[in-house]
């Protein structure tokens, strides 16, 4: 397994101990792909971009790499998915965002979740980002 279906499975297990059930991991189409999406308890469809970095990244643990290009990829996987499924075509959706820290120890801050690997370093779930951006629709 990759580092980052490391990561991917670190937030799968973290959405599972908050009630979400993951429909689908690494969901790929055309030249879209989602990384996890999982579906609320009340029927709200999470689609979800996992960033895994290593300490001292450049891009703030992934978050910069959410531009508007990869903004409107997830928006295309979104539709696509939608339209391979439409029995969840009518449910609320939402696009959040799961920042993954690779590490040798604990980071400064408490991390929402955490994993040791064979290696022996640790996967934290530093941020979780709710609604990190929104469909132009």
């Amino acid at each position: 397994m990759t580092i980052g279906e490391q990561g991917e499975e670190l937030v799968a297990q973290w959405l599972a101990t908050k009630g979400a059930k993951v429909l689908h991991r690494r969901w790929r189409q055309r030249s879209a792909e989602i990384d996890l999406i999982a579906q609320k308890t009340d029927g709200l469809l999470l689609f979800i971009e996992v960033k895994t970095r290593g300490r001292g990244n450049w891009d703030s643990n992934g978050l910069l790499a959410i531009d508007v290009h990869k903004q409107a990829q997830i928006l295309l996987g979104t539709q696509l998915f939608l339209a391979f499924h439409p029995e969840l075509a009518d449910c609320n959706c939402r696009f959040d965002v799961a920042l993954v820290q690779r590490s040798a120890r604990a980071p400064a801050r408490q991390p929402l979740q955490s994993i040791v690997l064979d290696s022996g370093e640790q996967l934290h779930l530093v941020r979780y980002i709710p609604a990190a951006f929104e469909s132009n629709d």
